[in-house]
């Protein structure tokens, strides 16, 4: 399962676009980074490069 696990703070009325667009920003390689992991250490997945 993945989760996002990246905490800023919100900003004020002035701020808070730029921390929502950083935080967004923040869990999408987040994201990417634990798929990565988790796809890779798929034993199917491993199995099939082994074969090719």
């Amino acid at each position: 399962m993945l989760k996002e696990e990246t905490r800023m703070t919100i900003g004020n009325v002035f701020t808070g676009k730029k921390y929502a667009e950083k935080q967004v920003k923040a869990f999408i390689e987040d994201l990417f980074r634990k798929s990565l992991q988790n796809i890779s250490s798929s034993p199917d997945i491993r199995e099939f490069t082994a074969k090719h």
